[in-house]
C-alpha cells in the first residue's frame, strides 16, 4: 500500500432525525454522515462541499504522481 501525508480534519455529524423533520425541509443536510459497511465511514456529501477532490482510478496515476490508483486525495 503506497504512503502519503496524513491530514487532520475536523467535521460534525449531526442528528439524522432532526434533521430530516427540519422545517423547513432542507435540501442538503449539512451535517448528515454516518457509519457504512464494513467497518468504512460515509463522510456525506456536504463534507464535500467547497474542497477541491481527486479521484484516480486503479490501475492509473495522476499527473506528476508515480502512484497508481486506486486513491482519493485532496
Amino acid at each position: 500500500m503506497p504512503s502519503g501525508t496524513s491530514v487532520t480534519e475536523a467535521f460534525t455529524i449531526g442528528n439524522a432525525e432532526a434533521l430530516f423533520n427540519a422545517s423547513p425541509p432542507l435540501a442538503a443536510l449539512p451535517t448528515l454522515g454516518g457509519t457504512g459497511t464494513s467497518g468504512t465511514f460515509d463522510w456525506g456529501l456536504p463534507f464535500f462541499y467547497g474542497k477541491t477532490f481527486f479521484v484516480v482510478f486503479e490501475t492509473k496515476s495522476a499527473s506528476g504522481s508515480s502512484e497508481p490508483g486506486p486513491y482519493v486525495a485532496f
